[in-house]
Formats: structure tokens, sequence, C-alpha cells
């Protein structure tokens, strides 16, 4: 069974976010956890879980205006490696 029990504590000591008050008027997004089975040669090897926010429940131009997604391009991270190697 997949247990989430002690996950919050954990991500509030690795301070992974902060607890702020809700502003009046507006909407809160609300999230999901989506769980995953990691398995190798049919047998599970790890249990993995993430939260999402349903971004689909944002209003453009009233909830948000622009989007950011944190995302590497590999040719970004082949350069910074080689520049590593060299110096």
């Amino acid at each position: 069974m997949i247990t989430l029990d002690g996950e919050p504590e954990s991500l509030k000591e690795m301070k992974a976010f902060t607890v702020v008050p809700r502003p009046r008027n507006t909407k809160i997004i609300t999230s999901k956890i989506v769980f995953k089975l990691k398995c190798k040669n049919g047998v599970v090897s790890r249990y993995k879980a993430r939260c999402c926010a349903r971004g689909f429940t944002q209003t453009y131009g009233v909830d948000f205006t622009d989007t950011h997604a944190a995302m590497a391009h590999p040719t970004a991270i082949r350069t910074v490696l080689a520049w590593g190697v060299e110096n």
C-alpha cells in the first residue's frame, strides 16, 4: 500500500514550499497526486508519487498572464558539461 503519511512534514523540513495566507477574492488552484510504479524486469522496484497542479482551472488574464516551465535543453546541458571538463 502506498502511503503519504510523512510527506507533508518532510516537504516542510526541506523548505520545498512556503505556506502563505490566502489573498481575498482569489481562486485557489487545486492539485492532484499522481502515483506511478517503476518496474525492472516485471518486478516493482519503486513507488513514485507527484503532486500536479490542475492548471486547467485557470483563466488567462485573470489567474495568470505568463506560463513558465523549468526545462533544460539537452544542448545547453552538453555545453555546460563540456565547459566544465575543459576548466
